[in-house]
């Protein structure tokens, strides 16, 4: 079964969905449905009153977002199953503290998609902004499970405080990807921000180009393809654009950062001077 929310039009204002499970919407009936409870600038609505609900038989049981959303915030907030997609620019928090189901967005997300992400897979087919599976402010936990994949680009601190996951960007990276990264694994298909891997402890940092890596990274050869090429073969079923030749030449290895245990590792596969 698939339920189509289409957002109306609601000017400027925000409309927060953090409190619309896609699990609970899928089993109402669309008059219970409608009279759900929706933020729009901070202020308590039924969802009818913004949106217009209609149900169609499917093959997959979906909660479908379209019309003007990219008004909408915290779509997917702490989902834990089920499938959710949007159709259309979103803005930020995007299935931020997910735990399982599906969460697709046909479209460019704002800031803070993903954070503090548990498990499930979320991929955004455009770009997003800052904090991209990150932590909440003022917290240590980024993402410790599940898979986040953006097809374009990305902002600052992608992965920072990450201790467990898969994050894959296929376009660049903004600054100080990785900081403070514990554990977990950081595919970037194109060019690393400046800044990359500060302060990370353990984990792997992987990446087509970077410019010099900061001061606590040690260069330690070649490095292992065995398990990178399980990721790159994932990746490219996926429809990723993986370089063909990655999987046959081994990326150059820097351990660090040797400011803290140099435990982690970043992978690149061309420094650009």
């Amino acid at each position: 079964m698939r339920i189509e929310l289409e957002l109306l039009s609601t000017g400027s204002l925000p409309v927060d969905l953090g409190v619309l499970s896609p699990s609970k919407v899928l089993s109402l009936p669309i008059q219970e449905i409608e009279k759900l409870t929706v933020l729009v600038a901070g202020f308590p609505y039924e969802l009818g009153e913004h949106f217009k609900v209609a149900q169609s038989d499917g093959g997959v049981d979906e909660l479908v977002l379209c019309g003007s959303t990219n008004r909408i915030v915290s779509a997917g907030f702490r989902m834990n199953s089920a499938r959710l997609a949007i159709h259309g620019d979103v803005g930020p928090f995007t299935g931020a503290e997910m735990s399982g189901g599906e969460l697709e967005v046909f479209g460019n997300a704002g800031d803070c998609l993903g954070v503090a992400m548990a498990g499930g897979s979320l991929r955004v087919h455009g770009n997003t902004g800052d904090w991209c599976g990150a932590v909440h402010p003022g917290h240590t936990k980024g993402m410790t499970g599940g898979t986040l994949i953006v097809d374009g680009n990305v902002g600052s601190e992608a992965g920072a405080g990450m201790r467990r996951g898969l994050l894959v960007i296929a376009g660049d990276s903004g600054g100080y990807t990785g900081v403070g990264l514990l554990a977990g694994t950081i595919i970037c298909l194109g060019r690393l921000g400046a800044g990359a891997g500060l302060e990370m402890k353990r984990g792997s940092l992987v990446a087509g180009s970077s410019g010099f890596l900061l001061p606590g990274f040690r260069p330690a050869g070649d490095a292992d393809l065995e398990w990178l090429r399980i990721y790159l073969a994932c990746l490219h079923r996926s429809g990723l654009p993986v370089p063909i030749d990655w999987e046959r030449r081994p990326p150059k290895r820097f351990t660090g950062d040797h400011l803290v245990t140099g435990k982690g590792e970043v992978l690149v596969y061309e420094i650009i001077k």
